[in-house]
């Protein structure tokens, strides 16, 4: 999907608000990390808290972290324990499924502040290469 726009989303946010991506670029504009995850992935488990990290260094660029192809409890749960610094939330309409097509998980997409995606990595990927990709895309 690299140098497409990214399509709208809407996605239920953990702690009852709801984000759109449409909404967001006209009012914050900032680029954006989208983590693709699953209370059952493993690698996920490791990779969620190495991009806190990273997104508490960047403010400059937004982290959203979305369940799919997986149960609310379970993503809700995984969620708790893993106590991201950026908004987790679920795919409750399957936009983004349906939308960012991907092979595995965790899957991450680059948007930059022009809603345009960047960069498309599949598979877990760690801090020092999520840095290495912010600094080169955004």
């Amino acid at each position: 999907m690299a140098g497409q726009p990214a399509p709208d989303m809407s996605v239920e946010i953990f702690g009852g608000s709801e984000f759109i991506l449409s909404e967001f670029r006209a009012t914050d504009g900032r680029p954006m990390v989208l983590n693709l995850w699953a209370g059952w992935c493993a690698p996920c488990r490791i990779e969620i808290p190495e991009f806190s990290q990273v997104a508490l260094d960047h403010p400059e660029v937004a982290f959203l972290g979305v369940a799919v192809e997986d149960n609310l409890v379970r993503a809700q749960s995984f969620a708790a324990e893993v106590g991201a610094s950026f908004p987790l939330g679920f795919d409750t309409h399957l936009h983004v499924k349906d939308n960012y097509p991907f092979i595995g998980l965790p899957t991450t997409f680059l948007i930059d502040a022009d809603g345009l995606i960047t960069r498309q990595v599949n598979g877990q990927i760690n801090a020092e290469f999520l840095e290495t990709f912010i600094e080169h895309d955004f």
